[in-house]
């Protein structure tokens, strides 16, 4: 059996495709957890395509909100004491009691998620561990590489066995792979468009219709930076391209918006991956400062869009 762990929707999205196709007639589970708003809703829709075997809604933010402050002393102290009771921790958030995996997959190896897969290895040493790819950050050997140090923490603590210990690498485009690594590179199919069976359960799990299409032509994508100043300009910058055919999509994460007066995209709540799935995205322009999504469409669906960066005219 296998399992995928997911804290987002994109990794949703990808968990979705490729159990319709790399694993398709296989037996797997699916673990989201609460990192985001609406995951236990998205959990649900899930649930009701019956397409997993069995759909885990692991209510589990609180505690790993308490690692925030990354490399703090108080970081290090809670990740030991994590570490040291992770059976009792994946007891209490997991149900694992009548599950065994022969494989795992997932991209961000989040605290919580390493205590998991730690306690899986105790069910089956023989477990493979597979990493697949969340946008473009997922491209670089930098994310598997670790210090000396971390290396020393992890064997001290017995997750020497299971942490950055890979058996696949998975990824829309294997020739972007950038950095040396002995992990096999493996291409994850492109999302077929024209495929309705999958467009119908993705739309399906993240609550699409055609009244969130886009008609306009030019499309802003909004990042969250904590810096005012970056802001005023990327919003100068916006308004010099306005004319009647645009739209802002805000970032998920953006909590207060800079863009008042503007013309906002319905909803916050969809993946623009979704958006790109079911709207032709090589009539579009795209605008951003450096947002990732700019690139998903090509490397989700091998389509173009027109894309201005503005990184080089912001110093």
């Amino acid at each position: 059996m296998k399992a995928f762990f997911c804290l987002t929707p994109y990794q949703i999205l990808l968990a979705i495709h490729l159990r319709e196709s790399m694993l398709k007639n296989k037996k797997v589970d699916i673990y989201i957890l609460d990192h985001f708003d609406g995951a236990e809703e998205i959990a649900r829709r899930i649930g009701k395509l019956d397409i997993f075997n069995d759909v885990i809604y692991v209510n589990c933010r609180v505690f790993s909100k308490s690692f925030n402050q990354n490399r703090s002393l108080k970081f290090f102290c809670r990740k030991i004491s994590a570490y040291l009771k992770y059976k009792t921790i994946s007891e209490k958030y997991f149900e694992f009691k009548n599950k065994e995996y022969d494989e795992v997959y997932f991209t961000n190896p989040a605290i919580i998620i390493q205590i998991a897969i730690r306690k899986l290895y105790d069910k089956n040493k023989d477990i493979k561990i597979n990493l697949y790819e969340d946008g473009i950050g997922g491209y670089s050997s930098d994310i598997i590489t670790n210090s000396i140090y971390k290396k020393i923490f992890n064997k001290t603590f017995g997750f020497d066995k299971t942490n950055d210990r890979y058996n696949n690498i998975l990824v829309f485009k294997p020739n972007l792979y950038s950095g040396k690594t002995s992990i096999p590179i493996k291409k994850i199919p492109d999302i077929d468009k024209t495929n309705k069976y999958l467009v119908d359960i993705l739309n399906k799990t993240f609550d699409y219709n055609n009244k969130y299409n886009i008609e306009q032509n030019l499309i802003l994508l909004d990042q969250p930076f904590n810096n005012d100043k970056l802001n005023e300009k990327i919003k100068d910058i916006f308004e010099q391209f306005l004319n009647d055919d645009y739209i802002v999509k805000l970032h998920p994460r953006t909590q207060k918006s800079i863009y008042d007066g503007f013309e906002i995209y319905k909803t916050n709540s969809i993946p623009w991956e979704i958006i790109c799935l079911n709207n032709n995205i090589e009539d579009k322009i795209l605008i951003s400062y450096l947002s990732t999504a700019s690139f998903s469409s090509k490397l989700l669906f091998d389509k173009e869009p027109r894309l201005i960066l503005l990184f080089n005219f912001i110093i």
